[in-house]
């Protein structure tokens, strides 16, 4: 298998982001094929010098939000599909494999849409994300970059599903571990990104974007 994935994963959790990534690493079938980015969020609490092996790591310094590292981060990345990882993903077995199965063209503009195992499922939230360079180059972002956190994967799945470019592939799962969900512990970072003032913002953002229709050009 050629390279071909970039997994982008933002953390701010120095101590927090390494499950996510072994159980990436060990539920792949080619490995070697995988690009592993962290981004990390220095004004977080990453030390200065951090690294580990067979990890990229970018530091993110000027990144005011989460949004914004993993937008730096996939600017980036060199390989042809982008994986948009956090602390609370955890892959499938094989999830490689299958990812090659489902993507009928990997130099095409698609976005491939899993299951999280969480009530956004339902409500075809792509809580995961998960696009081809095609994508990216096109429209410029992974997420529009007025958001703080919240609603950005809102208007990353209704654009997608706007645009037409959308793969069924909801037979892979991407758990997301969650404290909403009662699968991962409340800590300082979901209180940040949770915050009352966030969703205020997301709401807002939303909404302009959608009478937008999800215009790529800064206004």
């Amino acid at each position: 298998m050629n390279p071909t994935f970039s997994i982008i994963h933002a953390s701010a959790r120095p101590n927090g982001w390494l499950a996510s990534h072994n159980a990436w690493v060990q539920n792949a079938e080619a490995p070697a094929a995988v690009e592993y980015i962290l981004a990390c969020e220095c004004r977080r609490g990453f030390p200065e010098s951090y690294s580990y092996p067979g990890v990229r790591i970018i530091r993110t310094e000027e990144s005011r939000t989460c949004i914004e590292s993993w937008n730096t981060a996939a600017r980036q990345a060199r390989n042809q599909v982008l994986l948009i990882n956090s602390d609370d993903m955890f892959p499938c077995a094989g999830w490689d494999r299958k990812l090659l199965e489902a993507i009928p063209d990997l130099d095409g503009e698609y976005v491939v849409e899993t299951t999280s195992n969480t009530p956004a499922d339902e409500a075809r939230i792509m809580v995961f994300q998960i696009l081809t360079r095609r994508r990216l180059e096109r429209i410029g972002y992974v997420f529009w970059p007025e958001y703080e956190s919240v609603s950005a994967d809102i208007e990353f799945s209704e654009h997608a599903r706007r645009d037409g470019v959308v793969i069924d592939a909801r037979h892979i799962t991407i758990e997301h571990r969650h404290y909403a969900f009662g699968t991962a512990d409340f800590d300082s970072m979901y209180a940040h990104q949770n915050r009352p003032e966030a969703y205020q913002i997301g709401d807002a953002v939303l909404r302009r974007r959608r009478e937008s229709g999800f215009s790529v050009e800064m206004q």
